[in-house]
């Protein structure tokens, strides 16, 4: 195996990560973000509310006294790999690395949402909204939209930054409910944004996912419990911090005991609740 190939392998996988990767996320990009290269935790100042006062003739300045208290990601190491035989591969395919640089990139994307998720669901202070709003034991409608929005609502909670996830199957049940389509209710948009898989509905981006199961039987989409109630989620993109020690990365090498090139995906990251009161769940029953 001539040190060209090698070469012409780690220059083609590398590009095809870089061109399709960022595709494969679907929260990415809708919290807020923070890098720092090797930090084994990532902090995310959270300052509390200022009271303005009445200045009087002659008086002392009071101060506001705004607390600060910040919360801290913790980094994890995650990776995807896979090993491409020389021989099976005909001394090298390059349709295999495409392949396998579209999978790879889809594993690490999906496990990264899922620690944006992971921090979602443990928010305390959040708003909740029951599966017996719009009727008892429902899946999504327009009514646990309208009650998601108001708990942000009156959290004051800035329109602008606002993004609702669900699984595909709560968003086909939206689409099924007469004033959830109806311009008289929410003037809904439905063609889809440049990002991709984003739909704007009354000043939330709503984000939809399949229900990801992996194949050792994890779970990196939307919690589910015993009872078939899904948990989905709005929140401002101020509420989530993540936290990013290495961006993703591939690299690709030759490992002469195997006598194949070996192709990883990298990252290391965390997530983090800021505000509890800029996040929202909501409980869908998909029986």
């Amino acid at each position: 195996m001539t040190i060209e190939i090698n070469d012409s392998a780690v220059t083609l996988f590398d590009s095809q990560v870089h061109k399709v990767y960022q595709e494969g996320y679907s929260l990415k990009g809708l919290v807020r973000e923070k890098s720092v290269a090797g930090a084994k935790t990532i902090q995310f100042p959270v300052m509390n509310k200022g009271v303005a006062f009445q200045k009087a003739m002659h008086t002392d300045v009071v101060p506001s006294d705004v607390a600060h208290a910040p919360v801290t990601a913790a980094m994890n190491d995650w990776y995807a790999a896979d090993y491409t035989d020389i021989f099976k591969n005909k001394q090298i395919n390059f349709d295999e690395i495409t392949e396998l640089a579209d999978i790879l990139r889809n594993a690490c994307g999906r496990r990264m949402d899922r620690i944006l998720i992971d921090a979602l669901a443990a928010a305390g202070g959040t708003g909740t909204v029951a599966s017996s709003v719009g009727g008892a034991n429902t899946d999504m409608n327009f009514a646990k939209f309208l009650a998601a929005m108001g708990a942000l609502d009156d959290n004051g909670v800035p329109q602008d930054g606002r993004t609702i996830v669900m699984n595909h199957r709560a968003y086909r049940n939206l689409l099924n409910d007469d004033k959830f389509i109806s311009s008289d209710y929410g003037q809904q948009r439905f063609d889809v944004t440049a990002k991709g898989n984003i739909k704007p509905y009354l000043g939330f981006n709503i984000v939809t996912i399949n229900d990801r199961t992996e194949n050792d039987g994890t779970l990196t989409g939307l919690p589910k419990d015993g009872s078939n109630d899904v948990t989905l989620f709005g929140f401002h993109r101020d509420s989530v911090g993540l936290g990013l020690n290495m961006e993703m990365k591939s690299e690709t090498n030759y490992v002469p005991e195997k006598l194949a090139f070996l192709s990883t995906v990298m990252f290391s990251c965390g997530a983090v609740a800021i505000d509890g009161t800029g996040i929202v769940k909501i409980t869908a029953r998909q029986a």
